[in-house]
């Protein structure tokens, strides 16, 4: 009867998969306990690693909270009675504008002698 082999007692090894899943569990604070244990052995084994870990937190510290203080942001500046008004009567002179001069050009239109019958009303020499 033989022994089965034990590996050796080394440094713990992640896969990349592995370490940037845990990476991310653990900077977005979702982690469990065991992956937390589990990224922090390897991180003491593996100390250049560390600094991407450093750098995902430092990240995540600036852009937390940016999508909560976006939307209040557009709530407010949609909401100012000022801004929707200034909207509404751009509109209404844009439309207004348009309105006159497609006006205009069918009553020029339909007024000149020179138009054939079927588009024009005035009368033909």
């Amino acid at each position: 009867m033989t022994r089965p082999e034990t590996p050796p007692a080394g440094p713990p090894s992640l896969s990349e998969d592995r370490l940037a899943e845990l990476m991310v569990k653990v900077v977005d604070e979702v982690a469990s306990p065991a992956e937390r244990e589990e990224l922090m052995s390897y991180l003491v084994a593996h100390p250049q690693d560390r600094a991407e870990l450093d750098a995902q937190r430092a990240l995540r510290a600036v852009t937390r909270g940016w999508g909560a203080r976006l939307e209040a942001d557009l709530r407010a500046h949609q909401a100012s009675s000022w801004q929707l008004t200034a909207q509404r009567v751009g509109l209404a002179l844009l439309l207004g504008g348009v309105a006159l001069l497609l006006g205009f050009g069918l009553v020029e239109a339909t007024l000149d002698a020179e138009v054939p019958w079927p588009c024009g009303w005035g009368s033909a020499p």
